[in-house]
C-alpha cells in the first residue's frame, strides 16, 4: 500500500472520499471542497507550525524574553473579556484552573490556563530532545470486523415500509414510525414535562456503536472525523432514526485541553485496533486535595507531546466537519430536533479519575470534608461557565454525568452528603436557565433516586439510567421523572430479538403513563446486533403509542 499524507495526518489513506455516502450523491465533493477550503489550510498550518521541531526549538531559546513577555500580556488583555463572560467569581475560577498559589500571576483565568499549558508542552518536548526520547505514533493494526448492520435493509422494510431519512419538504413532520403525530422535538419536550404525547419516546443511544453499525471500524472512527461523520448518518439509515439526532466523535472528544473526565489531556489512553477499542487507563494523578487547592486543575495535566498538541486541532476540524454532514441532512429540519445533550457537566467523575478508585473511595469514609470542598472548589467556577455557553449557544438540553456517586459504590446516605451539596448547585443552576438537565448516570441509581424525587421539582429532568429496572424506579419515584434508559447491554447483544421485545414491552406497559424513553443504558454496545434494534422498535411500535 502506497504511504500518503493523510487527510487528517495520521497512518494511511487507503480509500479518499471515505467509501460511506451511501445517502449522497453530493458526499465526494463535499468532502473534496472541504479538504480545499480555506478553513481546512488554516488548519495544516496551525498543525504544522504548532508541531515543528525548528518552531519549538525557537520557542524554547525565547522564553523569558520581551517578545515572550510581550505575547503572555497580550493572551491576558485578550482572553479576560471572555473570562467576564464566563465566570461569575473570576477569583474562584482562577484558583480551580491554576492553583490559589500561581493563580494570582495572571490577569485573566483562560489567558493563565492557555500559557501554561503552552509551557508544560514545551518544557516536556525540551526534555524529550535532551534525552534522546521518541514518543512512537500509533499503529493501525487491520482486523477483520463485525457486520453488526447485516440485514438492515429487510428489517427497516418490515417495520417501517417506505421510510425515508428524511421528508422532502421540512414543513412536513420527521416520522420515525409511520403512526407518528409529533415532531422528535415536541415528543420528547411532552415527555419531560408529563404533557399528553403521541407514543413513549425511542432514544437510540450510539457512539462506540458507529463504527461497527455505520460500516467504518475503530481506528478510523478515533482518527478520521471525515469517515466517522458519514458513519454516523449510515448508522442513522440502517436503524431508521431515532427521536434525537446521530453525532458520534470517536476518542477525538477526548483531545481537547480541558478538564474533562475523559480528556487525553489528563488521562493514558492505550491506541485502538480496526476492531479493538482503546482502553482508558486510570491511575492516581491527585495524591492529595491540598495539590488541587495549591497548583489547580494544570498542575495535574500529563506529559503533552506533539500527537496530542495535533490531534486537538485535528478534533475542531473534525467537530466542523461534521457539522457540515449533519447540516446537509438535517438542516432544514434542525428544529424538529432535540440534541440529546449540548452541555455537559462532570465534576463528579473528574475528581474521582484523577484521585482514581481505591483512594477516592478510601476519602469518602476517611477525609470527606475535604472531598466535599474539592468538589466545590471545581464545580462553581465550571458549572457557572458551562451555563454561559448553553445560553450563548442556545442549548435546551445539558448532560449532567456521574458514576462514582453511584449506589454501586456509595449508600444513599453517603451519596447525599458528599456528592448531593455541589450537585445541587448545578442542577439549581440549569432549571432557573431554562436548561433541561439529562441526568446520564452510570451504573446502579436506584436508591439514589429518591433523593433526586425529594430535592428536584417535578418534571424538571430526564434520567437516563443504565444498571437499573426502571420499573423498580418507576415504583420508588412514580411520575416524578421522565425515565430513560435501562435496556441491559448484555440483553441487546446476547439476547433474542423477542427478549428484548419483551423487556421493552415491560417498561413500556408499567411507566408508559408517565414519561418513558426507550434506549439502552449509557449507550448501545458497539456488537448489538440490528436485529435486536428493531426489537426495540417494534416493541415501541406495537405497545408505545397511547
Amino acid at each position: 500500500m502506497k504511504k500518503v499524507r493523510h487527510r487528517l495526518g495520521i497512518g494511511f489513506d487507503p480509500r479518499s472520499p471515505t467509501g460511506l455516502m451511501e445517502h449522497s450523491k453530493f458526499g465526494t465533493r463535499m468532502e473534496r471542497a472541504f479538504q480545499n477550503s480555506f478553513i481546512n489550510k488554516m488548519f495544516d498550518i496551525f498543525i504544522r507550525a504548532s508541531t515543528n521541531n525548528h518552531l519549538l526549538n525557537i520557542a524554547r531559546g525565547a522564553s523569558g524574553g520581551k517578545l515572550t513577555k510581550f505575547l503572555k500580556k497580550a493572551l491576558n488583555l485578550l482572553l479576560s473579556g471572555i473570562d467576564k463572560i464566563l465566570f461569575k467569581n473570576i477569583q474562584k475560577a482562577k484558583d480551580a484552573f491554576l492553583g490559589r498559589i500561581s493563580g494570582n500571576k495572571y490577569r485573566s483565568v483562560l489567558g493563565g490556563y492557555l500559557w501554561e499549558l503552552i509551557k508544560k508542552y514545551i518544557a516536556d518536548w525540551t526534555y524529550r530532545q535532551n534525552n534522546k526520547i521518541r514518543v512512537s505514533p500509533p499503529v493501525r493494526k487491520f482486523a477483520l470486523l463485525e457486520k453488526t448492520y447485516k440485514g438492515w435493509k429487510r428489517f427497516r422494510d418490515k417495520i417501517q415500509p417506505n421510510w425515508n431519512i428524511l421528508p422532502k419538504e421540512p414543513k412536513n413532520i420527521v416520522k420515525i414510525l409511520p403512526q407518528d403525530k409529533l415532531t422528535p422535538k415536541e415528543r420528547i419536550e411532552r415527555l419531560i414535562k408529563g404533557k399528553e404525547t403521541d407514543r413513549v419516546g425511542l432514544g437510540l443511544s450510539w457512539n462506540w456503536g458507529v463504527p461497527f453499525m455505520g460500516g467504518s471500524n475503530i481506528w478510523k472512527f478515533c482518527y478520521d472525523g471525515i469517515e466517522t461523520a458519514w458513519a454516523s448518518v449510515n448508522v442513522w439509515a440502517r436503524t431508521g432514526g431515532a427521536d434525537f439526532l446521530p453525532i458520534a466523535t470517536g476518542i477525538g472528544a477526548y483531545s481537547i485541553p480541558i478538564p474533562d473526565s475523559h480528556s487525553r489531556f489528563f488521562y493514558k489512553w492505550s491506541y485502538p485496533s480496526d476492531n479493538k477499542f482503546p482502553q482508558f487507563i486510570e491511575k492516581e494523578l491527585l495524591h492529595s486535595y491540598q495539590d488541587l487547592f495549591d497548583h489547580g486543575m494544570i498542575g495535574l495535566t500529563r506529559e503533552i507531546t506533539k500527537r496530542m498538541i495535533r490531534d486537538t486541532f485535528i478534533t475542531l476540524r473534525e467537530i466542523i466537519y461534521l457539522g457540515i454532514v449533519t447540516s446537509h441532512y438535517f438542516g432544514k429540519y434542525n428544529k424538529q430536533f432535540l440534541p440529546y445533550a449540548s452541555g455537559l457537566f462532570a465534576v463528579w467523575d473528574i475528581l474521582p479519575f484523577w484521585r482514581s478508585m481505591i483512594p477516592f473511595m478510601r476519602d469518602l469514609k476517611e477525609i470527606p470534608e475535604q472531598v466535599i470542598e474539592a468538589f466545590e472548589f471545581l464545580n462553581k467556577p465550571l458549572t457557572d461557565a458551562m451555563i454561559k455557553i448553553c445560553k450563548l449557544i442556545d442549548a435546551k438540553i445539558a448532560l449532567i454525568g456521574n458514576s462514582r456517586g453511584s449506589n454501586t459504590f456509595v449508600s444513599p446516605e453517603m451519596f447525599e452528603d458528599i456528592f448531593w451539596p455541589s450537585m445541587k448547585y448545578t442542577f439549581e443552576r440549569c432549571i432557573e436557565n431554562d436548561i433541561i438537565p439529562m441526568c446520564h448516570l452510570d451504573n446502579n441509581w436506584t436508591e439514589n433516586m429518591v433523593i433526586f424525587a425529594e430535592k428536584l421539582p417535578k418534571r424538571s429532568c430526564v434520567f437516563h439510567l443504565d444498571q437499573v429496572d426502571l420499573v423498580e424506579v418507576h415504583e420508588l419515584i412514580g411520575d416524578h421523572f421522565c425515565l430513560m434508559g435501562g435496556m441491559s447491554p448484555g440483553l441487546l447483544v446476547r439476547g433474542s430479538p423477542k427478549q428484548v421485545e419483551n423487556k421493552a414491552k415491560h417498561y413500556i406497559e408499567n411507566i408508559k403513563e408517565d414519561g418513558l424513553i426507550i434506549s439502552s443504558g449509557c449507550e448501545f454496545p458497539a456488537n448489538t446486533p440490528i436485529k435486536n434494534v428493531y426489537a426495540l422498535k417494534k416493541a415501541v411500535l406495537k405497545y408505545g403509542y397511547f
